[in-house]
Order: C-alpha cells, then structure tokens, then sequence
C-alpha cells in the first residue's frame, strides 16, 4: 500500500481494500518447445463442395504408417499451390499417390473424379485402380505441404521429398 498512499487522499481511499500480489505465470516450457507452430488441414465446409467429403482433416501433422508430415500453415480443400497425398478408400487396400499441384485441391479432385468415373478418360493409373478397386468409387485425400508462392522447382522438389518420405505406391509406376 505504500505505493498507493503517495498522496493522503489516496491513501484514505485505498485504506478500505486489501489488495494481493501477483505475478505473470512463465511460458509453459512443453508448449513452446512443442507447439509452437499450430496448423490445421480442414474442409472448406462451402455449399456443394464434394471434397470435404473425401478430405482427411488434421491438427499439426498427418501419419501414415511410420510417415510424418507436418503442417506448415492453416490449409483446406481449396488451397492451392500444395502437395498432396490420396489414399483408395478400398477397406482392403492402402493404394497411394502423390501429387503437386499449382490449382486449388477441390479443382483437381475434380478432375480426379471424372476420370475415376470415366474409364475412357483415365490417365493416371490410380484413377484406373480407384475404379476398380473402392466400390464406392472414392479415394481419401489431404494435403501434405503448401507453399506461399508459385514456385514450379521448389513444389517439384518438395513433392520428391514426399515421395521419398512416404514411398507411394502408385508414384513408383
């Protein structure tokens, strides 16, 4: 109270209250050295779009067998400039591919579900595969890594990381 009672005012008026000290808690040393970086993969949950129904969302980082990705920054289905990983939805198979991308997720899942649907139109062999395999037709999807900017060779030699980190089966054809 000392510091209050500067003038005689002051003091007869802060007389009346009994005041506490308190100090700011330190950073919780766990949750700086883990979490510094909070990134989340979420649906875009627009009217009509047919890829939250197939995206796979997360918190920080996606596991795939013994795979690691970590997130870095907030993105969903209709970011764009991305690398992402498709799995067959087939309850029996674990069918993978990955693929950069310069046009928004929701677009290419698009052109992905033409093609699964349209064998005529198939190009790549894991639309072939998803058609055959999943009877639904379907294929799981989430985005692995996005960059801020367009940069062809930065995203081409991300997508070898990727590749490389999690060994798809559909990219090694």
């Amino acid at each position: 109270c000392d510091m209050l009672q500067q003038t005689p005012d002051s003091c007869n008026y802060f007389n009346n209250f009994r005041f506490i000290s308190s100090f700011k808690q330190p950073p919780n040393l766990l949750r700086s050295l883990f979490f510094t970086n909070y990134f989340r993969a979420v649906c875009c949950s627009k009217p009509g779009c047919k890829t939250c129904d197939i995206f796979i969302p997360y918190n920080n980082y996606f596991k795939y067998n013994e795979a690691v990705s970590y997130l870095n920054s907030n993105v969903n289905c209709c970011t764009d400039n991305i690398i992402y990983f498709a799995i067959c939805s087939s309850i029996t198979c674990n069918a993978t591919y990955i693929e950069e991308i310069c046009l928004p997720l929701n677009l290419r899942v698009n052109i992905h579900r033409y093609q699964t649907t349209h064998q005529e139109h198939t190009i790549l062999p894991f639309n072939d595969h998803v058609n055959q395999c999943s009877p639904n037709k379907k294929m799981l999807i989430t985005i692995l890594y996005s960059m801020k900017e367009t940069n062809d060779k930065k995203r081409l030699l991300m997508e070898n990381y990727y590749k490389q980190l999690f060994k798809p089966t559909f990219n090694a054809m």
